[in-house]
């Protein structure tokens, strides 16, 4: 994450400059502004404010999107933002940035310190008995509205959730969380690609991860998408009960199922 973020400042500053990195400790209170805008806590906030050329608001607003870069040409894969965007918030943090034509750079990075949370099976109640302690779900559907359904009908039931808006997204930060992966929860049909094609993606790297795919459309019209009649399907719509059922199913089985 850091190299990252030195880089892109280095690349920002063709004619030289400085880059100024800044770390300190800091104690967000609930009653507080920032308590308002970030979970309360303690956290390390990490600051790279670099002289370069800046960013107009249009650029800003896309940074973190997968593979945007405002670079020439050749310079760069626009994965490198992202990245550093995805490890912030997968490790339960947050990130800003802030920049203008001419005026520089800043990237503001807020990172929990360890201790200093409760683990989510003890905020959200204990998991049924023989299951591990805070399995993690890896969802991903296009549909926000969707996605914020089943993320509270996860979370409540007290599930470590990732959250990918896009199978691009899901492939990073399958490649960059470095705890285990233990059900991947992903619609079917999504533009770039398919639910299918995200799980034959990440077989390789998360071997162990078990898929439920969900969908409102019917196995036949799923075939057209690669879908193995054997898959786990879930059809929509369905109560957040079935969602659950599911998805301790697959938990309490030994091996993958089949993609």
């Amino acid at each position: 994450m850091l190299l990252n973020l030195t880089l892109n400042a280095r690349d920002a500053m063709e004619r030289g400059g400085e880059l100024r990195i800044e770390s300190r400790t800091v104690e967000i209170a609930a009653d507080s502004l920032e308590g308002r805008l970030y979970r309360p806590g303690q956290y390390v906030r990490l600051r790279f404010v670099d002289s370069g050329e800046g960013m107009d608001q249009a650029t800003l607003a896309r940074i973190f999107e997968p593979f945007f870069t405002a670079k020439k040409f050749g310079r760069g894969s626009g994965l490198g933002l992202s990245i550093v965007h995805s490890i912030v918030v997968q490790g339960g943090g947050y990130i800003s940035a802030l920049s203008e034509p001419g005026t520089g750079s800043t990237f503001e990075m807020l990172l929990p310190c360890i201790g200093t949370f409760k683990r989510m099976s003890d905020v959200a109640g204990p998991l049924a008995e023989g299951a591990d302690a805070t399995p993690t779900i890896l969802l991903v559907d296009d549909e926000d509205g969707v996605r914020k359904l089943l993320h509270g009908y996860l979370t409540r039931e007290g599930f470590q959730l990732l959250e990918a808006g896009n199978p691009e997204e899901a492939v990073l930060i399958a490649e960059v969380y470095q705890e285990p992966i233990h059900v991947l929860v992903t619609d079917v049909v999504m533009p770039g690609m398919t639910g299918p094609q995200l799980a034959q993606r990440l077989a390789p790297v998360r071997p162990d991860m078990k898929v439920l795919f969900v969908s409102g459309y019917t196995r036949d019209t799923l075939a057209k998408y690669s879908l193995d009649r054997s898959a786990n399907v879930l059809a929509k719509p369905f109560p957040a009960s079935e969602l659950l059922r599911r998805v301790r199913l697959l938990l309490s089985q030994a091996t993958p199922v089949a993609r």
